[in-house]
């Protein structure tokens, strides 16, 4: 711009990144030149424009704008639509101005430009929250998920669907030959809400604060847990193709505001 280089050449990774862009009101002429400029032309092996900015004249001259994009003239993405959420607000506004004119007429000028951005752009974020069920202890559906099935006492057909109560582990070697804590009772149906754990054997000489209530179903739910898990939001209705860890979408605006001035 103007003679002089405006990008900035990170050697490590040969990433070349325009430190200054000014606005399109400020240019008076540009040119493009690609693969064969003079040698006075560094920081690219592709392409180079090359920009000449605008200058005061004998009369004085200015211009203001305003770009404007907004949520009427947006359209909502394709997991919004698929999931029926509707578009967050989202705009942009790139407004700015341009003055110039005389110092000395003939002789000396003035120029100035700014240029400023106010937008806001539209974020979707999809996540997996608790369900119904799961909010009251009871995770069953994890056994349909891994493709399972319980039997008539509770116990999924497939193990990684499977809750074990922790209490019961002990160590030993599993039937693949590895070394570690096997886990020997499961909880009926998934159902944490109704089971009753008998906690830590005492060989384990666990003391009584690291020990689940007795007797009390649903002594193995954490009460501080357990009001974290109501802080999370509902899973989402309709959603399209929804899993237990991909339940819940949403769609936000990011703010964001940047300046320039020459």
């Amino acid at each position: 711009m103007d003679g002089t280089s405006i990008t900035n050449f990170e050697p490590n990774g040969g990433i070349t990144q325009i430190t200054y862009a000014p606005s399109p009101e400020a240019i008076e002429e540009f040119k493009v030149q690609q693969s064969n400029f003079s040698a006075e032309y560094g920081f690219s092996g592709a392409s180079v424009v090359n920009m000449i900015t605008r200058s005061g004249t004998n009369s004085f001259h200015g211009e203001v704008y305003d770009f404007i994009r907004n949520t009427l003239t947006d359209a909502n993405n394709w997991f919004n639509d698929q999931s029926g959420v509707p578009i967050p607000p989202v705009h942009r506004h790139d407004f700015g101005g341009v003055f110039g004119g005389p110092i000395l007429k003939n002789k000396t000028f003035f120029f100035f430009d700014w240029d400023g951005t106010l937008a806001s752009t539209m974020g979707t974020y999809q996540a997996g929250v608790p369900s119904a069920a799961e909010r009251t202890g009871d995770f069953g559906e994890l056994c349909g998920f891994y493709g399972g099935s319980f039997n008539s006492s509770g116990l999924c057909s497939v193990s990684s669907g499977q809750i074990f109560d922790p209490y019961s582990s002990v160590y030993g070697i599993d039937p693949n030959g590895v070394a570690g804590a096997i886990r020997n009772t499961y909880i009926p149906f998934n159902n944490v809400g109704t089971y009753i754990s008998p906690g830590a054997p005492p060989s384990q000489n666990l003391p009584p604060n690291l020990q689940p209530a007795p007797g009390v179903p649903g002594n193995l739910i954490d009460s501080v847990a357990l009001k974290m898990m109501n802080l999370f939001p509902n899973p989402t209705p309709n959603m399209a193709n929804p899993t237990i860890y991909d339940n819940w979408i949403a769609s936000g605006a990011s703010p964001a505001i940047t300046s320039s001035t020459m």
